[in-house]
Formats: C-alpha cells, sequence, structure tokens
C-alpha cells in the first residue's frame, strides 16, 4: 500500500500542476472539465495500484511452474544415460545362455573348464581369437565360445532384457503405482534399498515402469536409482564346493526326502534363501522357501526352481548376480538346512506365494521381518 500511497501523491501533485498551468494560460474550463481532470488521475492511481497486485501474482505462479517442471525434464532426458554411459558396453560380455556358460583355459573345447560364466554376470573382453572370446570376471580368466557370448550393444540389449536394469529404493517406503501419476491406483510398497527390474525404459513424466510381483506399476524418479547391476563369474574351485556342501547336507536327510531332492535345486533354493532372508530366523528361512516351492506347484508360474526364481521381475538376485555370488563364496549350513525343511513338506506360510518387508504395509503372515501373502 506504500506505494500505492506514493503514486496517489505524485498523480495529486501532477494533477495541481495541471489546474495551475491551465489556469495561467488563460485556457476557459468550467467546473465539469476540471472535475474530469482531477477524476482521470484518481481513476488511473487505482489502476496502478491494481498493477502492483497483479503481476505478484503472475511471478507466483510462474516461479511455481518453473521449480516443479524443469527437473522433470531434466530427469528425463539424463537418468538413463547416465546409467548407460556408466558401463562400458564395448568391452561387456554376457554369457547368452539360460543358465550357465563354461569358461575354458584355452581357446579349445578340450581345455580344462576354470570357471562359469551364469546368466546375468558379466565379464570383461581381453581378446577375440578363432571363435573363442577371452575375458576376465570375479577371479576368472579364460576362454568362452564366441556363439554363446554377446558383446557391445547386443550385451546391452541382452541386460535389458534378463532385468540387469534396475531401480533402487532410496527412501524409507516407496509407492508403487498403477500409472505414472500421484493419483493413481497404489499396487503395493517398496521398502527402503529393495530393488525393482526396470519393464520399460521409456520415463513417463518423470516415473518409470518396474516389474512389481505379478504386474507392472511405475514409481517416481524422485526416490530411486538407475543402475545396471551384474554378477561375477565363479571359479571352477567355488562350484564345486557349493555343490559339495549341498551333497554333505543332503546326505544327511532321512531316505524318504533325500530321493526327492536333486542337489542342484537344494543349492538354487538355499542360494536364494540366504540372499532374501539370510539375517532372518530360521523359520523365516523356510518362509522363503515355502514362496518358492508355491510358485513351482502352482501351475500359474514355471514349474521348476530355476525357472520361477530367474522369471523377469520376480528376484532380482538371481538376474543380477548377487545369486552366484552367494553361491561362490559358499551357503550357510542354515539356508541349505531351510531349504531341504521347505522341500521335505514343512510350511509356515499356507498357500502365499509372495513376501516383502514388514514395513512394506503389506497384511498377511509375519514371520521376522517379512509379510507372507
Amino acid at each position: 500500500m506504500r506505494v500505492g500511497h506514493r503514486k496517489l501523491l505524485a498523480m495529486m501533485s501532477s494533477a495541481s500542476a495541471f489546474l495551475f498551468l491551465t489556469a495561467f494560460a488563460g485556457v476557459a474550463t468550467d467546473t465539469q472539465n476540471i472535475v474530469s481532470q482531477v477524476e482521470v488521475p484518481a481513476q488511473t492511481v487505482e489502476a496502478e495500484v491494481q498493477e502492483v497486485e497483479v503481476p505478484e501474482t503472475i511471478e507466483a505462479v510462474t516461479e511455481t511452474v518453473t521449480v516443479t517442471e524443469a527437473p522433470v525434464e531434466e530427469t528425463k532426458n539424463t537418468v538413463l544415460e547416465e546409467a548407460e554411459n556408466s558401463v562400458e558396453w564395448e568391452t561387456v560380455v554376457l554369457a547368452n545362455v539360460q543358465e550357465s556358460l563354461n569358461i575354458r583355459a584355452e581357446a579349445s573345447e578340450e581345455s580344462e573348464i576354470v570357471g562359469k560364466l551364469y546368466a546375468g554376470c558379466k565379464g570383461s573382453l581381453l581378446e577375440k581369437k578363432d571363435g573363442w572370446t577371452k575375458i576376465s570376471s570375479g577371479e576368472v580368466v579364460g576362454y568362452v565360445k564366441d556363439e554363446y557370448v554377446l558383446v557391445g550393444e547386443p550385451a546391452k540389449e541382452l541386460a535389458d532384457a534378463k532385468g540387469n536394469l534396475m531401480v533402487e529404493v532410496n527412501t524409507e517406503t516407496l509407492r508403487v503405482r498403477e500409472d505414472a501419476t500421484e493419483e493413481a491406483k497404489v499396487l503395493g510398497l517398496v521398502a527402503a534399498d529393495d530393488n525393482l527390474v526396470v519393464a520399460d525404459k521409456e520415463i513417463k513424466d518423470g516415473w518409470i515402469k518396474v516389474d512389481f510381483d505379478d504386474a507392472q506399476g511405475y514409481v517416481s524418479l524422485d526416490y530411486v536409482n538407475v543402475e545396471y547391476s551384474f554378477g561375477s563369474a565363479v571359479t571352477i574351485e567355488e562350484e564345486l564346493a557349493a555343490q559339495a556342501a549341498v551333497q554333505a547336507e543332503a546326505a544327511g536327510a532321512t531316505q524318504g526326502e533325500a530321493t526327492s531332492l536333486s542337489s542342484d535345486d537344494v543349492t538354487l533354493l538355499a542360494a536364494m534363501i540366504q540372499c532374501e532372508a539370510g539375517n532372518e530366523c530360521f523359520e523365516g528361512k523356510v518362509a522363503v522357501g515355502n514362496v518358492i516351492l508355491n510358485r513351482v506347484n502352482s501351475g500359474s508360474y514355471p514349474s521348476s526352481i530355476y525357472g520361477v526364481i530367474t522369471a523377469p521381475g520376480q528376484f532380482p538376485p538371481a538376474t543380477n548376480g548377487t545369486l552366484t555370488s552367494v553361491m561362490a563364496r559358499g551357503i550357510s549350513s542354515d539356508c541349505i538346512k531351510a531349504a531341504q525343511t521347505a522341500m521335505s513338506g514343512v510350511n509356515y506360510v499356507g498357500s502365499a506365494k509372495h513376501f516383502r518387508s514388514v514395513s512394506s504395509g503389506y497384511t498377511g503372515t509375519v514371520i521376522g521381518n517379512h509379510v507372507f501373502w
């Protein structure tokens, strides 16, 4: 209002000066004209006061639009580029197989096997030789056949298809929504540090599409980190040691149980239990095994443990290399025992086919830090 008063005083002074000059010049003016001369500045004063208020409102709206929209556009253009540019794709070697690829000491099928490169794991290109590619991955250096690997851009496409592009939640609890808007239906909640596989690389208004349980949904890029995640090859010694540990545990089972167990299945199930519930109580470990086996037997999922845990978007540790790393380091005896217990028929969660962190807000059977439904 102070600005309005100054302008009013200034204009009143201008009006007085105008009347004085008019009278001095001898210009004929009646009372009505004088009043109109005085009223005009009064109207102008009112307009000036309004002009002070209106631009403030416009400026505030403009600032709001700038603050909320600009970062979204910037994120849209850079987040995937940053993830892709963080990987030197021209040297990336990925196994284009269902399970694993043998790594040999020399470029020959007769050469000894020195390691295995599992699906979802990455090697670095060293050289190419007579239909073979020499790679380095983890503690393994050796040769793989060209026909079973992809390098460069094809490797990136395979990584996208295999679920190596992931989002990691960087907030306490994140809502997964049905569509790319805050008004969309909430499909569920994801806890901090959980990973979700990117389902579609097209970003929609600052949201990215992810695999979530048996469906797909959207999460806001404001609350996740987008990155490629790979595992490394395992040495043949690590591979054999993991299998031997499982076989030793299986030997202690009853005859009835042993006939129904496959050492490969127990290894996979035990390793996945360690990935998902390694720090949980024994019942919590068995419960995770129950969920996987419930899916195997449901008819709605693949009919094998391998098929269930490697299904797109279901168990990220199986496709991002974490599972392989656990197998390489060695599976704990508790997790092996939990896998055997689940496969023997012990069940703590009924027909549940899903589990999440308790903090996710889902309702169901709570065991340790997980809820099963």
